[in-house]
């Protein structure tokens, strides 16, 4: 927005350059001005102005400004304007996970964002926002990610996240490894948190001896556990019951199939 127009003079305009002032606010109404005004042309009529010369009296222009209304929302008010707008992404979005799972393999790896960068070649600002997870990536810089950062067990998480939050298929050749891992790395994105504040945090609880089978097996626990593992890890349960139904296909020792898990 311009300063006061009474600083303005005859001195600064051109002799023979038609000029519009103009003072900008987007959120107010604007000002009617005469059109077609010619600055600093013709003889000198007195008082500063030329023949053909419009003035505009500073103080009010200045005072037509400061009294303008301010537009009313056509859907409501600012509280309504508030309430209308997206939502952030949530945590247990299946992006964040695979988002929080990449940024702890940088952070814990110790390389600067920008060294990484150069490494995968792209811009220090898409990496941020991929780790952020603002910006969805290909699973080739996903992969990059975790094996710059992380180790081989890491990258089979980050691929498993990645399929997953893109709706990709998974590996059916055994169910049951991919059921597993995808709950580790669920595990790894949540921060690994100890046995203790996973009972604590699952719905109607769960047992020491639940969180190991669901892990590393032997078997496929119920439903139920994996049900409440997922919710204590900050992720979707719908999202594993398909894997779930996977490995539970050939049902053996160990495992059933509870009504609930038919939707």
């Amino acid at each position: 927005m311009l300063g006061s127009l009474d600083r303005l003079g005859d001195q600064d305009f051109l002799p023979g350059v038609a000029a519009v002032l103009v003072r900008v606010d987007p959120q107010a109404e604007g000002i009617a001005l005469v059109p077609g005004a010619v600055l600093g042309t013709g003889r000198d009529l007195g008082d500063g102005l030329r023949e053909g010369q419009v003035a505009y009296p500073p103080r009010t222009v200045d005072r037509d400004l400061a009294t303008r209304k301010r537009p009313v929302l056509a859907f409501g008010s600012q509280r309504a304007v508030k309430r209308a707008m997206p939502k952030k992404a949530s945590l247990r979005d299946p992006h964040q996970r695979l988002a929080c799972a990449l940024t702890l393999m940088w952070k814990q790896s110790g390389i600067p964002q920008r060294e990484l960068a150069l490494r995968m070649n792209i811009h220090r600002s898409y990496l941020s926002r991929i780790l952020s997870g603002e910006r969805s990536a290909t699973l080739a810089y996903v992969e990059l990610i975790a094996k710059e950062c992380a180790g081989s067990t890491e990258t089979e998480f980050a691929t498993l996240l990645w399929k997953i939050a893109a709706d990709d298929p998974v590996n059916t050749t055994d169910p049951v490894h991919t059921l597993r891992t995808y709950f580790q790395a669920l595990n790894y994105a949540a921060g690994s948190p100890r046995e203790d504040r996973l009972i604590s945090s699952a719905p109607r609880g769960i047992t020491i001896a639940d969180l190991r089978w669901a892990f590393h097996g032997p078997g496929v626990p119920q439903w139920t556990v994996y049900h409440r593992l997922a919710t204590a890890l900050q992720s979707k349960p719908e999202i594993a019951l398909p894997l779930w139904r996977n490995a539970t296909y050939n049902r053996g020792p160990g495992s059933s199939l509870p009504a609930d898990a038919f939707g």
